[in-house]
């Protein structure tokens, strides 16, 4: 999932425990990890840490 998106974490096993936490991806009866939504539209704030 991390390669299709052109992201190459360190961590995947970790961001993929968030996004299911969220309900943005689940696991199949087979155990593949899909996204059941073809568009996800997210509107956040980001602020630079102080």
């Amino acid at each position: 999932m991390a390669f299709q998106a052109g992201r190459y974490g360190v961590c995947p096993g970790r961001n993929v425990k968030t996004l299911m936490g969220l309900g943005l991806v689940e696991r199949t009866v087979s155990g593949a990890v899909c996204c059941p939504y073809g568009d996800i539209h997210v509107d956040m704030y980001l602020r630079e840490a102080v």
